[in-house]
C-alpha cells in the first residue's frame, strides 16, 4: 500500500495547476471498481487529490494490447468499455468525470 500512496501522491497539485487525471488500465470490471475505490480511498485521506479517471483504450503496444483486453484491445468489444466505464463511476462514488483514451480504431475492425 505504501507504493500505491506514493504513485498516487503525484497526484497532488496546487489548485492552481489545475486539472489531475489518473489513467488506469484494465478489462475487468470488478478489478476497476476496486481500483476507484482505492483512489477515492486514498483522496479522502489526501493521500492525492484527482479530479478525473480515465480508461486506457488507446496503447496499441503489444506490451499492453497484446495481453488480452486491455489497452487498444478494449476497442474491438464497445461493451465490455461500457461496463469498465460505468464500474469505474460507481467506484468513484460518481463524484469523477470518468473518460476514455482512445484511437480511431484497430487493425481489426
Amino acid at each position: 500500500m505504501s507504493y500505491l500512496r506514493r504513485y498516487l501522491a503525484q497526484g497532488m497539485t496546487d489548485p492552481l495547476e489545475g486539472p489531475s487525471v489518473l489513467q488506469l488500465g484494465g478489462s475487468d470490471p470488478t478489478q476497476m471498481d476496486l481500483a476507484c475505490r482505492a483512489v477515492m480511498d486514498l483522496t479522502k485521506n489526501s493521500y492525492c487529490d484527482y479530479t478525473a479517471l480515465n480508461l486506457n483504450c488507446g496503447c496499441p503496444s503489444p506490451k499492453v494490447a497484446g495481453k488480452g483486453c486491455f489497452g487498444a484491445a478494449l476497442i474491438d468489444d464497445p461493451i465490455l468499455v461500457i461496463n469498465v466505464v460505468e464500474a469505474m463511476h460507481e467506484g468513484s462514488d460518481q463524484t469523477l468525470s470518468i473518460t476514455a483514451k482512445c484511437h480511431i480504431g484497430t487493425d481489426s475492425g
